[in-house]
């Protein structure tokens, strides 16, 4: 455990193995739960080996990436690469709707994007 935000806090490695035919995983809502007491105080990170897109379809989050924190709201997408220590709380808003995906690699996440919107693989 260690200090975060004033906050005293555990931290999870997850491991994602993706197969490398299909490299990449989307944790739809009802198929993810958030991390252990996400509507209290914060007291959990987790960070994992994936390249992770979260998109907020309704409601909001507090979203915590490293030594920052930002509300993650409606129509808002992040973009974290692997590593950096990651938490999503509820806040002030218990009914937010996200989606997750996990790529197993930057390369992976580029050649989906170039597919997506051509020429937009250049800005990762």
């Amino acid at each position: 455990m260690f200090q975060y935000h004033g906050y005293l806090v555990e931290l999870e490695y997850r491991e994602y193995k993706l197969p490398e035919s299909f490299p990449c995983i989307a944790l739809l809502q009802g198929e993810f739960s958030f991390s252990p007491g996400s509507s209290g105080p914060l007291t959990y990170l987790h960070f994992h080996n994936c390249v992770e897109i979260g998109i907020c379809h309704a409601g909001g989050k507090d979203l915590y990436v490293e030594d920052s924190h930002e509300r993650f709201c409606t129509g808002d997408i992040s973009v974290i690469p692997p590593l950096p220590s990651i938490s999503l709380k509820t806040g002030r808003d218990r009914k937010g709707r996200l989606r997750i995906s996990l790529f197993q690699s930057r390369g992976t996440f580029k050649a989906v994007l170039s597919k997506w919107s051509p020429g937009a693989s250049s800005l990762v």
